[in-house]
């Protein structure tokens, strides 16, 4: 009994200290916080309403329910969520805050002329990243 108890702790020992080991793994959702003074244009595709400096600061963001009016405002982005937000990249799938916000403004500017657009609300786009998993877009009224 004692061996087995032994073999047993060694195992779940094993679980949390193994860089293997599957962390579980949830959708979040960041909303564009409407209680901030950012630029708030409609997108309006190929002209440029959206602020870099203002979208890519994690600091206008909130974990706060905004809106559930749709109309041609950013709203929110919803993704999967990278376990303890850990900026490691983004092709195993997983994203920190900071790495979803920086592909949701790529997606924004994507192209030559930069287009300047995103998805309608609750559409998804994929970052051109082999790996990468969908960004689920929000769009509300102002």
């Amino acid at each position: 009994m004692t061996a087995l108890g032994l073999a047993g702790s060694g195992a779940l020992l094993f679980a949390f200290t193994n860089p293997n080991t599957h962390k579980p793994l949830f959708f979040t959702t960041l909303y564009y916080d409407i209680n901030g003074f950012q630029q708030r244009g409609a997108i309006n595709p190929g002209t440029q309403t959206l602020i870099l400096c203002e979208v890519k600061d994690l600091n206008n963001w909130t974990t706060d329910y905004q809106s559930n009016a749709t109309g041609a405002y950013l709203n929110a982005i919803t993704f999967l969520q990278e376990p303890g937000d850990i900026s490691d990249g983004i092709a195993d799938g997983t994203y920190s805050r900071q790495e979803a916000i920086n592909e949701l403004w790529n997606q924004y500017v994507r192209g030559t002329p930069p287009q300047y657009d995103l998805p309608t609300n609750l559409n998804f786009f994929y970052p051109p990243v082999f790996g990468a998993t969908l960004i689920i877009v929000e769009r509300r009224v102002n």
